[in-house]
């Protein structure tokens, strides 16, 4: 099936959805929180990472930063075949709005919430987290054993809730000072009650 040709079910599904969208559609349920717990706990922690330091709004990065969602759409289906139109238009209308995240994650690790305010306060009013030296290192000192500091995006379903598509990134800080990080799209498929993280694409490294 030709690309134009599924920008056009695309198109079709939105005006659909967008017809029967409510207020409540805007709400993180609880499905995507224990999306978000699944890829967390498996791509996140280790022996080393005891706590999750996690951006409390929902992040809209995207691959491509322009007003149509057809290039993401094209991005996706080239790097996730599988992946059907449903799915993807969940996740690209969920993602037009940053929304504020709870304390409603399912995970075996301690984690806690952080302004993205907050976050840049490290660095002081001089400098920014890109390069900041003394800012790390008070990031670290207020959360010792946290990688750095993670964002994730809206999570898209199909309509049977068997496929989850989301956005991650992590940003840390090099002893230098540098931040570096890596940001990229999650896909999971559901077998038998349980999420799973099938593949991964990453968009970002630096």
């Amino acid at each position: 099936m030709s690309f134009s040709l599924l920008s056009a079910l695309l198109l079709a599904v939105c005006a659909f959805h967008v017809g029967t969208a409510t207020d409540s559609d805007q709400a993180i349920s609880a499905d995507e929180y224990t999306v978000y717990s699944v890829v967390l706990e498996q791509l996140y922690t280790s022996n080393e990472v005891r706590l999750l330091v996690i951006e409390d709004q929902t992040d809209r990065t995207s691959v491509y930063h322009s007003d149509s969602s057809e290039p993401e759409f094209k991005y996706l289906k080239k790097h996730f075949p599988m992946m059907s139109t449903e799915t993807i238009y969940d996740y690209t209308s969920k993602n037009n709005d940053s929304q504020p995240l709870s304390r409603a994650f399912h995970l075996n690790t301690s984690y806690v919430l952080l302004s993205r305010k907050k976050f840049k306060g490290f660095a002081g009013e001089k400098e920014t987290m890109e390069m900041s030296r003394d800012g790390w290192t008070k990031f670290y000192n207020d959360y010792p054993m946290s990688a750095g500091l993670i964002s994730i995006s809206r999570v898209g379903f199909d309509d049977k809730r068997a496929q989850a598509l989301v956005y991650v990134s992590l940003v840390r800080g090099h002893e230098s000072g540098r931040m570096w990080g890596d940001g990229g799209y999650v896909l999971l498929i559901k077998r038998k009650g349980v999420w799973r993280v099938r593949k991964q694409a990453t968009i970002w490294v630096h």
